[in-house]
């Protein structure tokens, strides 16, 4: 990834790959876009950058079991875009900054076309849904979106009718992250405990290991 790519205050995050495509989407939680790998020739080029779809959304907080997370100078962090979805079908990618209060898609073909304009690109993200902070997305074969809940150490799901239903709540669940799924349909979401860490917890960690890897089987 060259400069072009890679902006100094880039963070590449969560990643999804369209074998169909031979294309990998990575969300930049840091300076704010998407880079979209074509992974036969191994190039890549930044698309939506500093897009208002990617960055943090002013004035949203994050609170987990009733405390803000704010860093080291009381500072409520932001966190720009971060979990990505792929529709089962290809067609769309879904995103949402942590920090933020609603989800967005774009086509896919607009981000893999070399020759759309950031306008183009812009122009072609939609606002899909009121959400809330989240952090790790999935998409099942329903294209059920799965939302990993910060604020309620929750796991919701998003419905094709952009309604949201939540399916656990568990203190355990701190900072649900990054999710699997399973081939018997089992889902599977890591608690980071990000909120404890120094950066996120007016500087002083007070993190314990080991960290948890949760299953759960969602409803039909």
């Amino acid at each position: 990834f060259g400069p072009e790519v890679i902006r100094a205050d880039s963070y590449l995050n969560d990643v999804r790959i369209d074998l169909r495509s031979q294309t990998a989407y990575i969300t930049d939680s840091g300076a704010g876009g998407i880079v979209v790998v074509d992974l036969a020739s191994a190039r890549a080029r930044r698309t939506l950058d500093a897009h208002p779809s990617v960055m943090a959304e002013p004035g949203v907080e994050i609170v987990v079991n009733g405390r803000p997370v704010v860093d080291a100078q009381g500072r409520p962090p932001k966190f720009n875009a971060d979990g990505i979805a792929l529709s089962k079908d290809g067609a769309w990618l879904y995103y949402q900054p942590i920090t933020a209060t609603a989800m967005y898609r774009v086509p896919t073909d607009v981000l893999r076309d070399p020759h759309a304009s950031a306008t183009a690109a812009g122009t072609a993200v939609e606002r899909y849904a009121s959400t809330f902070p989240v952090d790790g997305l999935w998409i099942d074969a329903q294209d059920r979106i799965y939302l990993s809940d910060i604020t309620h150490t929750a796991i919701s799901r998003l419905l094709p009718d952009r309604t949201i239903e939540r399916l656990i709540v568990d203190r355990r669940l701190q900072w649900p992250d990054t999710f699997t799924q399973g081939p018997d349909g089992a889902m599977y979401v890591t608690a980071s405990h990000i909120d404890e860490s120094a950066a996120y917890n007016r500087g002083k960690s007070v993190r314990t290991r080991p960290y948890g890897v949760y299953k759960f089987m969602p409803p039909a």
